[in-house]
């Protein structure tokens, strides 16, 4: 490994020639250059000198405007959005410790901030971005790896209205299972046309596949080819939905805040801390490997949790709900640790409490699962409620939109149906926190369960519908804060 500074820095303290301030680390065979002067980086194999990929790193805003404004550098907005797209430029550059580097950044007449950098022995991390704005500056989108198309590139583009554009580039891309399957997890920069994928906890309401067709949240990606492959992901969970944006042949990541409906937090002075890590690898799974293990040391695991299980869901979303019936068919057959009970053994969803209609002999029917050697998980969702007042909750603890009225949300996210849809839980509420936990250890003293099975985290829609009304829980916390209450709750 080796490790070189700004290009321009004589030492501690000192600032940077803007047109060659450039940070360079070298990590796994391959070497990083960005310069910082143009926001140019590359990723070239060592080896070969092959490039594995390039791209800007300096962030860019949407900033809440008027149609048809200009933008500091003479751009005009987007004018279906009403957005000025303003990126940030290089002012200054300075070390600041052993391997750490501040970046000076104006956003022309908006404001300036700061972004520090340190390089590693695993690649490069984007320690935290501070903005001070000028003025009150709503964020609409904030992204990593887009730039200004000149004249000659917008006469170019499929749309009259759009000034920017990806610049992420590598010859293909890695989104673990993003497809059908597992095996569907590379795809080449072609092959998705215009597309967004979601790296976090919301799915088909952010216009993406939906959320159950692969893991999450991965929080993360990777992009390379035949030269290797870089992996990107923040290194905090982010208080926006994260997706991964393609467009044609390149691509970049969003988080999407919609400060134009919701109430920003207070303060000119925005922060972002860990808003981007960067490692890299000879393959997208070693690269994306090299990436979370930059979150460690991690502890080891008991074997106690990888367990097997069988799932209800299968006879329960065909109606049959005869539990007898089912332990008669899977006894001695199926080999596995525990049956989940799953979604529809509810009075209605997120009551925590049996459907004795459904299962007349509900206490009973557990027993003889557990006489036959299974041990029992139960389902919940983590965000839903099909009754506020049955579960004592208003208006006020649920996700609403900028009217006040409660929104609701089924698992297909299609508003077009005669059923199947839920109110959202904001755990901005005391009263929707308290729920939750009551709940939880409610199960969990009732019937002793095994484990809980925590579902449609991803069940939200996006900031274009509803945010909770806490800044602080909103984006990709949004899911963790209620999964930890629950899993808070139950320990």
């Amino acid at each position: 490994m080796r490790l070189t500074s700004l290009n321009a820095v004589g030492g501690e303290g000192g600032s940077a020639d803007m047109e060659n301030a450039s940070i360079e680390v070298a990590a796994a065979g391959r070497r990083l250059v960005w310069n910082a002067g143009e926001d140019r980086a590359v990723l070239i194999e060592e080896r070969n000198g092959g490039t594995v990929w390039s791209g800007s790193l300096l962030p860019a805003f949407e900033i809440v405007g008027q149609a048809g404004q200009e933008t500091p550098d003479g751009g005009t907005a987007l004018t279906e959005s009403g957005c000025r797209y303003v990126k940030a430029r290089l002012a200054g550059a300075a070390k600041r410790a052993d391997n750490v580097y501040s970046l000076t950044l104006r956003f022309g007449s908006y404001g300036q901030g700061t972004l520090e950098c340190e390089t590693t022995a695993w690649g490069l991390a984007l320690r935290k971005l501070e903005v001070d704005w000028s003025e009150d500056a709503p964020i609409a989108s904030l992204w990593f790896g887009t730039r200004r198309m000149t004249e000659q590139e917008q006469a170019r583009a499929p749309r009259l209205d759009q000034i920017y554009w990806p610049d992420w580039s590598s010859e293909g891309y890695c989104v673990p299972a993003a497809g059908s399957s597992p095996t569907h997890s590379y795809w080449r920069s072609w092959d998705m046309g215009n597309a967004a994928l979601p790296l976090g906890s919301f799915g088909d309401a952010m216009g993406t596949p939906y959320a159950a067709a692969f893991p999450r949240p991965l929080y993360a990606a990777a992009m390379g080819g035949k030269h290797g492959w870089l992996a990107f992901g923040p290194g905090e969970i982010p208080d926006a939905p994260l997706t991964l944006r393609l467009q044609s042949l390149t691509g970049c990541l969003h988080l999407s805040y919609r400060e134009d409906l919701w109430t920003p937090p207070n303060g000119k002075r925005r922060e972002w801390n860990e808003p981007l890590r960067l490692a890299w690898g000879d393959t997208g799974y070693e690269a994306l490997g090299n990436l979370y293990a930059t979150f460690g040391p991690f502890e080891p695991k008991s074997s106690h949790h990888a367990r097997s299980f069988i799932c209800t869901w299968g006879d329960f979303k065909e109606g049959r709900f005869d539990l007898k019936r089912y332990k008669e068919r899977i006894s001695g057959r199926l080999a596995a640790d525990m049956v989940i009970l799953d979604d529809r053994w509810e009075t209605y969803n997120g009551s925590g409490e049996p459907d004795m209609e459904r299962f007349p002999d509900f206490e009973a029917d557990l027993e003889g699962l557990r006489a036959s050697g299974y041990d029992i998980a139960i389902w919940q969702s983590l965000g839903w409620t099909d009754d506020p007042v049955r579960s004592g909750l208003a208006a006020e603890d649920l996700i609403c939109g900028p009217d006040g009225v409660p929104r609701q949300w089924r698992w297909s996210g299609s508003p077009l149906g005669e059923g199947g849809y839920h109110y959202l839980l904001d755990p901005s509420s005391e009263r929707t926190r308290s729920l939750i936990v009551e709940r939880t250890q409610r199960l969990v003293r009732r019937w002793r369960p095994a484990a809980l099975k925590l579902d449609f985290g991803y069940g939200y829609p996006g900031p274009d519908a509803g945010v909770p009304r806490d800044p602080a829980y909103r984006g990709e916390r949004l899911a963790h804060a209620v999964l930890k209450l629950a899993y808070d709750a139950a320990k």
